[in-house]
């Protein structure tokens, strides 16, 4: 009995250090992605693809050793940081689309960009305002929608203004 109880605390002991290690490097991740302190204050397609592909490596690590208590009605932090790097390294056209539909749903009569707003180092036809997420906060239906839309295109996990973060700093 000493034998069993002694592999027993190995295993749930070793269980609850790769859950701590895999949370902990999870939530840097998203960190990272998220930026909510503004270190970063642009995404550059080289640099966010190969942190998706570091953020795959570490998924694919963890979930190689995944355990049943995964199996819960909480988003897996993991699936979070995955979702975050995927958008990030997203092609140039599925970030501007989706930067489109949010803009649209969020000031759905105005199509006029002041001067202030506009950038010299875009072309007009391909310059889109910055998201404002006291846009979508100024009609709670405008958040459900939003974040409805961003399920649909495989971004749910995410809140939104994880992705008007991530989609701001993309360039």
């Amino acid at each position: 009995n000493t034998e069993q109880s002694m592999m027993a605390m190995l295993f749930f002991g070793n269980r609850s250090v790769f859950g701590t290690l895999s949370s902990a490097i999870s939530a840097k991740f998203l960190e990272i992605a998220v930026d909510p302190q503004g270190m970063a204050p642009e995404i550059r397609r080289g640099g966010a693809q190969q942190f998706n592909h570091d953020v795959l490596t570490f998924a694919e690590l963890f979930d190689s050793h995944s355990f049943p208590s995964r199996i819960s009605t909480n988003i897996n932090p993991m699936e979070r940081a995955c979702a975050a790097s995927r958008l990030m390294s997203a092609e140039p056209a599925h970030i501007q689309s989706l930067r489109k539909a949010l803009n649209d749903l969020a000031t759905p009569s105005s199509g006029i960009i002041t001067l202030l707003e506009r950038r010299n180092d875009v072309e007009e036809h391909d310059f889109m305002p910055r998201l404002n997420l006291d846009d979508f906060y100024a009609d709670e239906r405008l958040v459900e929608e939003a974040q409805s839309m961003l399920s649909a295109k495989g971004y749910g996990v995410l809140e939104l203004e994880e992705v008007i973060s991530i989609i701001n700093r993309v360039r």
